[in-house]
């Protein structure tokens, strides 16, 4: 079987993903600098607590080893033998304000240490994932409305990833419906749904991308 593994990348809270070709198993881990106590973790979303440095370096390369031994885990434990896998990750953002060097290192770890490991991965730009969901300048809250519309109109994949997403911030939100305000790392977890989704229906029946 192939499975579709979509990273959102970030420096205080990055998701992965994975989603089997069959949309049967889906998974996603969150590595998270602060971890509130109002994040419950659950079978299905796993919660890293990522360690206090003196210096970005220190902090982007733990990061970056962080997301390869996550990957590396679920390899092992949750792949089967003979399944394949396809890494695809959401590429700099060029409308970014703030700290974007920062970002961009951060993200540059993450890509140097999956190519040390020899994990092919492909990039992708956040309008594209965007346009094949929503629009390309789609907003947080503009990707967050149709991803609640799609839960209760096309259901299936949506509404499993959206009982996930209940679980694990129970203790923050007493109903996902309700948010008005879609921030990390509630924004980060569903990128990365998003990435993984848009790889497994744009590359996956197509064959147009090769596997690990």
């Amino acid at each position: 079987m192939n499975w579709y593994i979509g990273i959102d990348p970030s420096m205080n809270s990055s998701a992965i993903t994975y989603l089997s070709e069959d949309l049967k198993v889906i998974k996603s881990s969150l590595f998270i600098l602060k971890p509130l106590k109002c994040y419950y973790q659950t079978v299905d979303i796993k919660l890293v607590k990522l360690k206090d440095t003196e210096n970005n370096e220190e902090r982007f390369y733990h990061l970056s080893r962080m997301i390869v031994n996550d990957i590396q885990d679920k390899i092992n434990n949750l792949f089967a033998k003979n399944d394949k896998y396809m890494i695809m990750i959401e590429n700099y953002s060029f409308a970014s304000k703030g700290i974007v060097f920062d970002i961009g290192e951060a993200i540059g770890g993450i890509k140097r240490e999956l190519y040390l490991n020899q994990m092919k991965f492909q990039l992708i730009a956040p309008s594209s994932v965007k346009k094949s969901f929503l629009k390309g300048n789609s907003s947080k809250y503009e990707l967050f409305e149709e991803f609640l519309k799609r839960v209760y109109e096309d259901k299936d994949i949506y509404l499993v990833y959206y009982n996930m997403l209940s679980e694990f911030f129970k203790h923050k939100y007493e109903n996902l419906k309700s948010v008005i305000e879609v921030k990390s790392p509630l924004s980060d977890l569903i990128d990365s749904f998003l990435i993984s989704l848009y790889s497994r229906n744009e590359f996956g029946e197509k064959n147009e991308l090769s596997f690990d």
